[in-house]
């Protein structure tokens, strides 16, 4: 009894901590964002949302490296992924390279959040804190109980829910996905995510660029289009079979990706994540479009909300359709018309906020 009170204990401070840290981040995501516009001309918007992506996975990709192989080893082997012994004495047994990657992150956090105080100007200030607060609050009141009125910014926001919510569950199932219908293990997933990384940084720049060019909406379209094609050859595959009826060879003896579903899986996960970092920036720059400058940062709290409100039901949806169905591909199927669904609502959206609205 003792042991599990100290099991259920270290989880609820674990739980805590998660939750706090989310709301941190999405404090920070949100102010960070309404600052986009005082930093750049219009026209370059996308290319400072698709640096800013860049970076952000590219940082991913650099602690995630940093990680897996110098920190986390394989408690049987005692080696990292890079085949090192775990830096600092860290024992593999008691998990505590695992564990080592909240401290690190810490120290991350703290080092790369000093440049943005100190390098980028802020707006001056127009008021005290308590009072702030208060218009904020009331403002945003306002904005639900006349929501109406902002018939382009709810549909908007109604479209990205669709697909970010899309989003959600393909990253939160794609590993799944993999594990049950091609047998990987935890480093082939692993190599995946790190895939996705630098496919995402990618993407990230040149989704920055094809925005400036052309406009955040009809990246958005582009990447949702990329994104639902994937998912569709995704549902195609399993371990013996592509395009539901190709029957293709058993994977090699040994080899981490050995056969044509695993490769093919692959080529697919670097699509993905090369389409979804653009569907992020260009949500980013398409809102901005869409919303007064004096109430940017109110909106882009609606958009978090609106993300995060309503962030765990498509990954239900999936999960419950794939144990009512018990197959798999019928719950990444689900994915397919949340990012349709998205898109229809996009397309009703304009590119530009109406003058005069």
């Amino acid at each position: 009894m003792v042991g599990g009170s100290r099991n259920t204990g270290a989880v609820s401070i674990a739980l805590a901590a998660y939750g706090l840290a989310t709301l941190g981040a999405e404090f920070a995501t949100v102010f960070t964002n309404a600052m986009m516009p005082d930093l750049m001309s219009p026209k370059q918007l996308g290319q400072l949302s698709g640096i800013g992506w860049a970076m952000d996975y590219l940082g991913g990709f650099v602690s995630l490296v940093v990680v897996l192989g110098f920190l986390a080893a394989d408690t049987q082997t005692g080696r990292t992924i890079l085949g090192f012994a775990p830096i600092l004495g860290l024992d593999p047994a008691t998990h505590a390279g695992d564990r080592s990657s909240g401290p690190m992150t810490t120290i991350w956090y703290l080092v790369f959040v000093l440049p943005p105080f100190v390098f980028v100007p802020d707006t001056s200030r127009k008021m005290q804190v308590t009072r702030a607060v208060g218009l904020g609050l009331s403002s945003l009141r306002k904005s639900l109980a006349h929501a109406r009125k902002e018939k382009t910014i709810w549909l908007f926001l109604a479209a990205s829910m669709a697909y970010r919510g899309a989003l959600t569950a393909l990253f939160a199932f794609g590993g799944t996905f993999a594990a049950g219908q091609l047998g990987w293990q935890a480093l082939q997933i692993e190599l995946f995510g790190i895939l996705l990384t630098v496919t995402g940084t990618a993407g990230a720049l040149v989704g920055g660029f094809l925005d400036d060019r052309f406009g955040p909406r009809p990246v958005l379209i582009g990447a949702i289009a990329i994104l639902s094609m994937c998912c569709a050859a995704i549902v195609s595959i399993d371990r013996d079979t592509i395009l539901f009826v190709i029957d293709v060879a058993p994977p090699a003896p040994g080899a981490l990706f050995g056969s044509v579903p695993e490769l093919l899986y692959l080529v697919l996960g670097g699509f993905i994540g090369a389409a979804a970092v653009p569907l992020q920036t260009a949500s980013c720059t398409l809102l901005i479009n869409l919303s007064p400058p004096c109430r940017i940062t109110e909106i882009f709290d609606l958009y978090a909300l609106a993300g995060k409100a309503t962030s765990f039901v498509e990954p239900l949806t999936v999960a419950a359709l794939t144990a009512f169905s018990g197959s798999q591909r019928v719950g990444i199927s689900a994915i397919i018309v949340l990012f349709a669904l998205g898109a229809l609502l996009l397309a009703k959206v304009p590119a530009m906020r109406a003058t005069g609205e």
